[in-house]
């Protein structure tokens, strides 16, 4: 699920989506947009993680909750904070706009990229951005 900060809605429906998901054996992650609605906390991305890899429903790549993001280039350098105090995670963050030459520069920081291209252009085309 892509949240954003500061709804105060989120872990509501998250509490929700996680016992739907459990009673299915349905697996969800969860992504964290830094691109709307203003900046995460560290602490509280941190928070968050571990407050929902524990569930059944968290899909886990070799033990470790999938983390992704849409964009978050300001974030980058407090990914390590946030693996280490949670226990490891599984990142695979969307940084299109880095590009892959700017994204090159950050591999050592991430498990792998991913590139959302949901947005359409006013064509109704999947937009490119990277």
């Amino acid at each position: 699920m892509n949240i954003g900060p500061h709804d105060s809605w989120t872990e509501t429906q998250l509490d929700t989506a996680y016992t739907v998901a459990d009673e299915l054996g349905f697996k969800m992650l969860i992504s964290f947009d830094q691109l709307c609605c203003g900046p995460w906390d560290v602490n509280e991305v941190t928070r968050i993680i571990n407050k929902y890899k524990g569930r059944g429903s968290y899909y886990k790549v070799g033990g470790k909750p999938f983390v992704s993001t849409f964009e978050g280039t300001n974030f980058i350098d407090q990914w390590e904070t946030v693996r280490k105090d949670a226990g490891g995670i599984y990142l695979v963050p969307d940084w299109a706009s880095l590009g892959p030459d700017g994204f090159k520069a950050h591999v050592g920081k991430v498990d792998g990229a991913c590139k959302g291209r949901i947005w359409t252009d006013e064509r109704g085309l999947i937009a490119d951005i990277a």
